[in-house]
């Protein structure tokens, strides 16, 4: 039975619900040690993303894992989705490999973690690139327009229909990166928590609308962010004090 927008909804909402909350966060954030904040997240709503992670674990490997675990998460939305909006959620891991796809475009050499990525590894060089869903994308970039621009207009050419919750998105990234790419390092944290606050508000309001889902994928997005920033910040730096 096909996909219906009614299902999707049911399990996006579901699964937002499942989110890690604020007081989880600032509970995990106390833990000092690796080992024992891997522990603790096991046991909480973070357990999902935590994959074959342990003790032992390099950064390369907590890099590759949770961009495989955004990866699957976008594609399980995206068979939750209607049909004619599955290839418009598909593109939005595109978004994921953006710096990396900027770097092989340029003609450099891809360092070892990108070889061993499934996906980056397909793209040896930049004729690779050209021969891949990649090629708009970076004939744009090399016309003069920016990579980001470029990945966004072919992610609007994959909606089945406007929606003007969709644009509010756009409009709330954008924004955020204009105050991230300006504001002091000290500032970063609050910014993308005033991002999630505004992407809950959107949320809310997108219910019924197909944006709901990609709103979604921004706060997961998010969440895998925070817990890569903790769990490499222990990895590289046990005796850091934490700021709360």
């Amino acid at each position: 039975m096909a996909a219906s927008l009614d299902y999707a909804q049911a399990r996006v909402q579901a699964r937002y619900g499942q989110r890690p909350d604020r007081l989880l966060w600032q509970e995990l954030h106390g833990i000092k040690d690796f080992a024992a904040f891997l522990e603790a997240a096991r046991g909480s709503a973070l357990q999902p993303w935590l994959g074959g992670f342990d003790a032992e674990s390099t950064g390369s490997e907590i890099e590759l894992g949770l961009r495989a675990a955004l990866r699957t998460r976008i594609g399980e939305v995206a068979g939750w989705m209607p049909q004619p909006w599955q290839a418009t959620v598909h593109w939005t891991a595109r978004l994921l490999d953006l710096p990396a796809i900027f770097h092989l475009a340029r003609g450099e050499m891809p360092p070892e973690w990108m070889r061993r990525d499934p996906c980056l590894g397909r793209y040896p060089d930049l004729d690779a690139l050209l021969d891949s869903e990649w090629r708009p994308v970076v004939l744009a970039w090399q016309r003069g327009v920016s990579m980001r621009t470029a990945w966004l207009g072919e992610w609007r050419r994959r909606w089945p229909a406007r929606d003007p919750s969709l644009e509010r998105l756009v409009e709330l990234i954008e924004a955020h990166l204009a105050r991230f790419t300006t504001g002091p390092p000290q500032a970063a944290w609050g910014l993308r928590e005033a991002l999630q606050r505004e992407l809950r508000w959107l949320f809310r309001r997108s219910a019924l609308a197909p944006a709901a889902a990609f709103v979604y994928l921004a706060s997961v997005a998010l969440d895998l962010e925070r817990l890569r920033g903790e769990l490499l910040g222990r990895l590289r730096f046990p005796e850091a004090e934490r700021a709360p």
